[in-house]
């Protein structure tokens, strides 16, 4: 009885071992092989980033024969270029595109961009606002990500503004919007609440009054616009997000310092 559970036993083992020999054989041999020469995967590249051969210089090149895959830095006049492969069915895993130093914006092809006075108007317009209404401090454009977009910095007497605008769809990709925390309402033309309405609705709320301000700004969260109520009182920190047109307590934190 004794010899037969110990054979029992080991041939149990055996079989478990051999399942997962099998299974690690099966595994590695259907392990797909690199179909793509680098030759093909730099045309594929070329024709993906719109460049020709002729007009770039290729910096550096990794192949990772383990995961076929294959990665090429280059730049031509205008540009800096990381690109990786798949090299089993071409397709693009990473492309980054950025302005090689010392080229000026201005020197790049307009590239069918619209002027900087257009993506003004895009976020003006956004915002119901008008440019006699509003202080544009900073207007540039810029790569990121591989798209220009316009880097517009404005402010009004109660608001500050950061937009961010495609050059080439005319869409609003970044939006922050702060305002001084000495400031009355966010923007006049609308009805919000303002700063000091948000901090009584804060203090209501939290059943306090002695308290240390940290933050009061206004952001726009999700299409809503909001006003970020921070403050601390007795050792406790409050984190209050205010809908700044009904006023309602959207969401509150309280954490111990």
């Amino acid at each position: 009885m004794k010899r037969q559970r110990i054979y029992t036993i080991v041939v149990t083992i055996i079989s478990v071992f051999l399942l997962g020999l099998l299974i690690f054989l099966l595994v590695n041999n259907t392990k797909q092989e690199a179909t793509i020469s680098e030759d093909a995967a730099l045309n594929i590249i070329l024709e993906r980033t719109g460049t020709k051969k002729a007009d770039i210089t290729i910096t550096s090149t990794d192949r990772d024969s383990k995961d076929n895959t294959y990665e090429i830095e280059f730049y031509d006049d205008q540009y800096e270029y990381d690109v990786e492969i798949d090299l089993v069915n071409g397709t693009i895993l990473k492309l980054e595109k950025d302005i090689r130093k010392g080229v000026s914006v201005d020197d790049l092809p307009s590239e069918n961009t619209i002027s900087v006075e257009e993506a003004k108007t895009v976020v003006l317009d956004y915002l119901q606002l008008t440019e006699d209404a509003v202080n544009f401090t900073k207007s540039k454009l810029d790569l990121e990500n591989g798209t220009l977009v316009y880097e517009l910095e404005f402010s009004t007497d109660t608001v500050e503004y950061e937009a961010n605008v495609n050059a080439h769809t005319k869409q609003i990709v970044k939006l922050d919007q702060t305002q001084r925390v000495n400031g009355g309402n966010a923007n006049s033309s609308t009805d919000y609440i303002g700063i000091e309405k948000a901090k009584e609705i804060a203090l209501n709320h939290a059943n306090v009054s002695d308290v240390i301000w940290q933050r009061v700004e206004f952001d726009v969260e999700n299409n809503i616009p909001v006003y970020e109520v921070e403050f601390f009182v007795d050792r406790l920190e409050y984190d209050y997000e205010i809908n700044a047109i009904s006023g309602d307590v959207i969401r509150y934190e309280v954490d111990r310092d």
